[in-house]
């Protein structure tokens, strides 16, 4: 835990988004278990999207749909 941490900043520190990120549906998981849906294309136009990331929360960034990467 390196401090303040933001989903945006925690991803950009882990080599950032590929280019078949499902940027819109980014899961962060709390300690509690509480998943919370992110969409980080929002959160890059508008910090008040860009939660903050605690020790311990897991953040997933799955694969967008097989038809939109190719489209």
């Amino acid at each position: 835990y390196l401090g303040p941490m933001t989903v945006l900043k925690a991803i950009a520190t882990a080599g950032d988004f590929t280019d078949f990120a499902d940027r819109k549906r980014v899961i962060l998981t709390r300690t509690d278990g509480n998943r919370i849906t992110v969409d980080c294309v929002k959160a890059a136009k508008d910090s008040t999207y860009d939660l903050p990331v605690f020790p311990g929360d897991k953040i997933e960034v799955p694969m967008r749909d097989f038809k939109s990467i190719f489209n």
